[in-house]
């Protein structure tokens, strides 16, 4: 038995912007495409679906995860915390120990090494650190034109893990290139190239050459090589004289299809490489932030068990959007109009009570006749026979489409037309929820989906997230 990652999930949104479309709106052009987030999805939910991968590949229940450290450089509060909606989905139990990890895309090795240094010790058996990005850029900005979006969640946790690591070295000076305060909406870069140069081609080389003398290898001895991916051509530059080869580097070379993820960039490449490696391979990995390096050994202990969405799968399987829908979605554009209002406000003690059962989608089986209530806390007596004793249940997560309808006239910050979706789930239950990434002509009976987390609202800088149909996207490799 040793520590190291017991599982992995990764999660992209459907929607791509490609670049000569950001191009087009300030005469700049640009190659290749983005993955950005849909109206109703952002760091949180981004984080969960990734999750629920990675404790599914793993063999565990969300009750068996003892901490959750998650790292990201734009989750929705600067001041309380966000993990608490990602532990109510995935039914972790009230002892949970939380952490997050901020203010450097390089946050994810932190959380990483921090979570292996927790299982180690014996403090800890499971902890998920999960890896989750969507940086806020302004608009004609470089940056508009690099960021992406996506998450990534391993399960460290001793066992028979897939991957250990074998040594690992950092290379930290304060230097400064890209920066966020609490004044700033949109991430800002005082001068790119100099950024380039001196901040991650010299940091990246560096840490690159701390771990080889290290451990006395050469970057030769590696199978792969997983970079931090600020874009194409910074990669190439930070690789030049080290004996890296673009063969070394192709699983995990993402930035052309995704962008860069930020604090979920070097895990996501990570995650492509794995879904191809082999046990016995060696895989050297590199990421960054702001003026530190954290460079890795890993060794490749298993082969992925392909029981989860690959990063291809989800590759494969996106919607193309043009920039004024993307402007609209990251709120530089709003319809104008009444906004309408939560009939239960987002704050109240009401709401809280309910949270976990709605995310986690509880209810309560009568004991009497087997009638399943829900929410959790909807009924002290059984609608159907009267019964005042039941059992707490966990509803089914996907099913078929039994009915819905179309609601073409809504207030913001609803966009319609909206699916109001009743599902047969696959515990024999009914469901009825909004629909989500769901096109008028392709709703079906009998269509397959699934429930996700997404944004309801955003009341008083507080957002609601609850569960919402939507068509089945990535399936497991196996």
């Amino acid at each position: 038995m040793s520590v190291g990652i017991l599982g992995y999930g990764v999660y992209l949104p459907l929607y791509r912007v490609k670049k000569e479309e950001i191009g087009k709106a300030w005469d700049t052009g640009g190659r290749g495409e983005l993955v950005v987030t849909g109206p109703d999805e952002d760091v949180i939910t981004m984080a969960t679906e990734a999750s629920v991968n990675a404790l599914k590949q793993a063999g565990i229940s969300g009750d068996q995860v003892d901490a959750i450290y998650l790292a990201s450089n734009s989750t929705p509060y600067l001041e309380s915390g966000s993990t608490g909606v990602i532990a109510d989905v995935l039914h972790c139990g009230q002892q949970l120990e939380v952490a997050e990890f901020s203010h450097t895309t390089a946050a994810a090795i932190g959380a990483w090494k921090a979570a292996t240094d927790a299982v180690a010790s014996g403090r800890k058996k499971n902890i998920l650190v999960i890896a989750s990005d969507s940086r806020p850029a302004g608009g004609g900005s470089e940056m508009e034109l690099t960021f992406g979006a996506g998450a990534v969640a391993l399960v460290i946790g001793d066992g028979q893990p897939l991957v250990e690591v074998e040594a690992s070295y950092s290379h930290n000076t304060g230097f400064m290139d890209r920066w966020r305060s609490p004044e700033d909406s949109n991430v800002r870069d005082y001068d790119p190239r100099f950024s380039r140069e001196y901040g991650f081609v010299r940091h990246v080389q560096a840490a690159t050459k701390g771990l080889m003398a290290q451990t006395g290898k050469k970057t030769t001895d590696f199978d792969y090589v997983v970079l931090q991916q600020p874009d194409d051509r910074i990669t190439r530059e930070a690789t030049k004289g080290t004996g890296i080869t673009p063969e070394q580097m192709q699983p995990g070379n993402l930035f052309s299809k995704v962008g860069d993820t930020g604090a979920a960039s070097a895990l996501l490449g990570l995650a492509s490489t794995l879904d191809k490696a082999k046990a016995g391979q060696k895989i050297l990995m590199v990421a960054y932030g702001s003026g530190a390096a954290e460079a890795m050994s890993l060794v490749v202990k298993q082969s992925s068990p392909g029981s989860t969405p690959t990063v291809d799968a989800y590759l494969s399987r996106g919607e193309y959007i043009d920039y004024a829908h993307l402007v609209r979605q990251n709120g530089l554009l709003e319809k104008a109009g009444e906004v309408a209002e939560s009939i239960l406000p987002v704050s109240s003690p009401l709401h809280w009570r309910i949270n976990r059962e709605m995310r986690g989608i509880i209810g309560k089986k009568c004991n009497e006749c087997g009638y399943v209530h829900f929410p959790l806390s909807s009924h002290k007596i059984c609608v159907r026979c009267g019964h005042t004793e039941f059992e707490e249940v966990k509803l089914a997560r996907k099913g078929i489409i039994h009915t819905y309808s179309l609601n073409y006239y809504m207030p913001q910050p609803f966009e319609s037309p909206l699916p109001i979706v009743i599902a047969e789930l696959e515990d024999g239950n009914r469901y009825v929820a909004l629909g989500t990434e769901m096109k008028v002509d392709g709703i079906k009976i009998d269509m397959p989906v699934e429930l996700v987390l997404r944004k309801m609202v955003v009341e008083r800088g507080i957002t609601a997230y609850g569960h919402k149909f939507r068509p089945i996207r990535a399936q497991a490799s196996s």
